[in-house]
């Protein structure tokens, strides 16, 4: 039995109609348009088509990693200041003061036996 073509209209419409996924998503974005020269733009192709993604997507990712790679820091400056108390001279003496806290004391060794045993 055929459909009707009212049917088919509304099969074929709901099929065009976005998600609500998709038109939140469109909401959220702001259009950007790139000029992109030759090489750039079959290595932007190449590389978004080896990882099955849109170059909107790989642009997107590419962005977001330049940015948050910015907002890196180096973990030891980022923990500087951290500990209150600090002699003001620790840095320059950080050595000294490190073998003042952390002494090693020698552990017992067990003397080598010479013999084999079978």
């Amino acid at each position: 039995m055929l459909a009707s073509p009212l049917v088919t209209a509304a099969v074929l419409f709901a099929a065009w109609l976005p998600t609500v996924h998709e038109v939140r998503m469109l909401k959220l974005m702001k259009p950007l348009q790139v000029y992109l020269d030759d090489t750039d733009a079959r290595a932007l192709t190449a590389w978004a088509g080896r990882r099955g993604w849109t170059k909107s997507q790989a642009v997107r990712v590419a962005i977001r990693a330049i940015v948050r790679a910015e907002k890196r820091e180096d973990p030891l400056l980022a923990a500087s200041g951290m500990i209150d108390g600090l002699p003001a001279d620790v840095s320059e003496r950080f050595d000294a003061y490190l073998e003042e806290t952390y002494v090693a004391t020698p552990t017992r060794t067990r003397a080598r036996r010479t013999g084999l045993r079978r």
